[in-house]
């Protein structure tokens, strides 16, 4: 009895681990990795990663925000603008524009460039001008020198007729005086002198007035 247990004690390990049941049994024990102790410097080594790349992140964010406050991206606005003529002082033609549309620009900072064969026309036009009007300017001085000649010699006319008024009227007096006396029942001058008095004065009167005449149209010449 016990010689045939111990020769069948080799045959029945044999059966045990040809078994498949005890080969799934003892797998697990048999992969089953060891154990591995946490190592404290790798958690810190992550935490310094961490923190340079969170403050990346969240300096991304306020500069997001700070952008879109200022700026509004879309496919469909309208800008409100103000349009401005720009035009230079004189006329000219335009051979070169310096700016592009839409650039910024400086005070005093040149915008476009003008033919300067425009500016040499009518430069040559303005001396023509120029040395025309100073001839007349010179014809004016002329004719108002002139003007004023005219008119001294009115003045003189004036005087002069004036002067022969008078005596026309001293004379006409006299001649009344004598033609109302008589001598001798006769008259001291006759008739025809008196009326030759007379119309001695009448002619100095309009002599007066035709010298004063001239003399107001050479003063209004003068003055005009």
């Amino acid at each position: 009895m016990s010689t045939s247990l111990a020769a069948e004690s080799p045959a029945l390990s044999v059966a045990r681990e040809s078994s498949p049941l005890l080969r799934k049994e003892q797998a697990p024990r048999l992969a089953a990795p060891a154990p591995t102790t946490a190592q404290p410097g790798g958690s810190k080594r992550l935490l310094w990663l961490a923190l340079p790349l969170g403050a990346l992140v969240i300096a991304a964010v306020v500069a997001y925000f700070i952008r879109a406050a200022h700026f509004e991206e879309t496919d469909n606005a309208i800008i409100e603008g103000r349009v401005h003529q720009v035009s230079s002082r004189v006329a000219g033609t335009v051979t070169e524009v310096l700016v592009g549309d839409f650039e910024a620009v400086k005070a005093g900072q040149p915008l476009f460039r003008l033919d300067p064969r425009d500016s040499a026309l009518a430069l040559r036009e303005a001396r023509t001008q120029l040395a025309q009007t100073e001839a007349g300017i010179a014809q004016a001085e002329a004719l108002i020198a002139q003007a004023k000649a005219q008119a001294g010699q009115a003045a003189a006319g004036t005087a002069q007729a004036a002067a022969q008024q008078r005596k026309a009227a001293l004379d006409f007096e006299r001649a009344r005086s004598l033609f109302e006396q008589t001598a001798n029942g006769n008259k001291v001058i006759s008739k025809a002198d008196f009326d030759g008095a007379r119309a001695a004065l009448d002619i100095a009167n309009a002599s007066v007035a035709a010298a004063t005449a001239t003399r107001e149209a050479a003063d209004a010449s003068v003055h005009s």
